[in-house]
């Protein structure tokens, strides 16, 4: 037995106690400010335990409790990640990380418990990858972003202790059919202000017929981003169903039922793919293209909940020294597919 199995067989009592105690300071780290009742709801214990805790979080300095409810201090920010990789070797989710990276043949593979609460799922995957992100960075990185819901979480849950005013942030693609927060261009903009790095972007749609953007490319905006994106070094993008990508895109029928026929189950950067990462449709997009993407040295794809199983298997298999951030379910999903 290694040292993990040991301790759970000796004291398993104390090792559900430092996942319970995770738990609460991560969903206070989550949806702060928060009161206990939400806590006690979530967890489904009675508000008396949840009361000891924090209790407890406070006497440590890892939490404030003011008048609009419980804070996480940035001490215990450090707490949180430092015990991660503890929890997830105790919940047993480094194995299934491991089982997923051999399978899909990626580089990394982290896996977050899976949620009831989709909403806060989806934070939890965002706030494991902004996490990551933050250490493997450095001064002088060209990073592209994407836009929707996940990603923008991603930026929102940060929490960035240095500057980073060489870096450059871009978007890494238009601004698509869905709210303006979530645009690429916005969340870029918010990632180089979390950062203090610099932002370039231009706020064109996704798409644009050859016409008109060849008109465009010569305003000293468009040309900056087009300069940009061929230094892109690292990515940070969420990955979309085929499905839903079309009907966010406004396709019509005779395309949509194109991509029907030919099983496409993914998109990314205007092409739709089948489950084996090949292009079955591609439309004209502004921003990052294939031949751009292949190329940048640390791709993160942010994936989770919404039954894109398929859709990750078919973005794994474009290339293979990626990392992906899912979580438990969706990972069985995908080994139960495989």
């Amino acid at each position: 037995m290694n040292d993990i199995e040991y301790v759970k067989k000796f004291a398993p009592d104390l090792i559900e106690k430092l996942i319970f105690r995770f738990k609460i300071l991560e969903y206070i780290s989550i949806n702060a400010p928060v009161g206990r009742r939400n806590i006690a709801s979530h967890l489904g214990v009675g508000e008396r335990i949840v009361r000891n805790e924090l209790e407890f979080f406070t006497d440590e300095k890892f939490i404030e409790v003011i008048k609009s409810g419980t804070f996480i201090t940035e001490l215990g920010e450090s707490i949180l990640q430092e015990l991660r990789g503890l929890v997830n070797n105790l919940n047993e989710n480094h194995i299934i990380a491991e089982e997923l990276k051999n399978k899909l043949r990626i580089k990394k593979v982290l896996v977050c418990d899976s949620y009831q609460d989709e909403i806060l799922g989806r934070e939890q995957l965002a706030k494991v990858a902004s996490e990551y992100f933050l250490n493997i960075i450095s001064e002088k990185d060209v990073i592209a972003i994407s836009g929707g819901t996940t990603v923008k979480s991603f930026v929102d849950t940060m929490s960035v202790k240095k500057y980073y005013n060489e870096i450059s942030v871009i978007p890494a693609r238009g601004s698509l059919g869905n709210g303006l927060e979530c645009q690429s261009n916005v969340v870029a903009n918010n990632l180089s202000k979390k950062l203090k790095a610099k932002f370039f972007g231009t706020f064109l749609p996704d798409y644009l017929d050859e016409l008109t953007f060849d008109r465009l490319k010569d305003l000293e905006e468009v040309k900056t981003l087009i300069e940009y994106l061929d230094k892109i070094n690292v990515l940070i993008f969420g990955i979309g169903r085929a499905d839903a990508m079309a009907k966010r895109r406004s396709l019509k029928s005779s395309e949509i039922n194109l991509l029907n026929e030919k099983n496409a189950v993914s998109e990314a950067f205007g092409n739709y793919f089948d489950i084996n990462g090949n292009i079955v449709y591609s439309s004209n997009t502004i921003g990052l293209d294939m031949e751009q993407y292949l190329k940048i040295n640390d791709v993160i794809a942010i994936a989770g909940y919404g039954e894109k199983y398929k859709a990750i298997i078919s973005i794994c298999n474009i290339r293979k020294d990626m990392t992906l951030i899912t979580d438990r379910d969706t990972a069985k999903q995908i080994l139960a597919i495989l």
